[in-house]
């Protein structure tokens, strides 16, 4: 089981560090997975930032290592 927690931020606040992962949530439709360059968030295969209006906040995610994930039977 992983174990950890995020700490959500107002999209009014940068990001805080380039190249991470974060998770955005939208009240709409959910949360998305993207990365951060230069204060902005970007999804995964896009040029184009995310829009900030269309997000309520955002969580970085941590970095896990292989060992941290299930080991699943193949």
């Amino acid at each position: 089981m992983l174990d950890f927690k995020l700490e959500w931020r107002p999209m009014t606040e940068a990001p805080s560090d380039d190249g991470d992962d974060y998770l955005l949530l939208n009240p709409c439709d959910g949360y998305h997975v993207v990365i951060a360059y230069d204060g902005e968030f970007y999804p995964f295969a896009s040029d184009d930032p995310c829009r900030k209006d269309y997000f309520l906040c955002w969580a970085k995610l941590p970095e896990l290592d292989s060992s941290a994930w299930p080991k699943v039977a193949v």
